[in-house]
């Protein structure tokens, strides 16, 4: 994880990984998102700082029908 010019945490989340998990492994994966995101909070932003973070989803290699939507914002909802 880096920080842009105006120091905002950078995440970056690769959308083809998702198309191959079943329900099981994007229920974990869900888990996993949500542990990160929590801990980039307690550990990566200032105590008393209004902050935000920046997403970057990497659709590299995949075409504009196959991003896989569902699991994708099941993910991001976390």
């Amino acid at each position: 994880m880096k920080r842009d010019k105006q120091m905002r945490p950078i995440v970056c989340m690769h959308a083809d990984v998702l198309k191959r998990f079943n329900e099981r492994e994007l229920e974990l994966m869900t888990e996993a998102v949500d542990h990160f995101l929590s801990w980039t909070i307690s550990k990566c932003c200032v105590r008393g700082k209004s902050e935000s973070m920046l997403l970057i989803i990497d659709c590299g290699g995949i075409g504009l029908s196959e991003i896989p939507f569902g699991p994708l914002s099941t993910c991001l909802a976390s």
